[in-house]
């Protein structure tokens, strides 16, 4: 669409939005309303996500960063291990096909 057109369009849309009083409040009023009640419903925090643990450090401020994730109730430790095993490698990668 060339810009003549565009504007003309505009012109015609605004032009009876203004002429018909009782729409003008539903205009304005319907979107607002719509993002408060939307903000307040709609969620997009993802909680509960597996998590395979494996601390090969074993200090203390491991165990707070790993105390911090389970507190946090964003992360379920699945599985734990205190070695890089053959099990370990083989749910890595059943996990990453998963997201795949």
């Amino acid at each position: 669409m060339n810009k003549q057109r565009v504007m003309a369009l505009l012109k015609k849309e605004f032009g009876q939005l203004f002429k018909d009083k009782k729409l003008l409040p539903l205009v304005f009023v319907a979107p607002v309303l719509q993002l408060v009640f939307m903000g307040f419903a709609a969620s997009l925090d993802v909680k509960n996500i597996s998590v395979v643990l494996c601390d090969l450090d074993k200090t203390e401020s491991s165990r707070d960063l790993i105390e911090k994730f389970t507190n946090s109730g964003y992360f379920t430790i699945e599985y734990s291990t205190e070695r890089i095993t053959a099990r370990f490698r083989i749910t890595l990668t059943t996990t990453r096909r998963q997201w795949h």
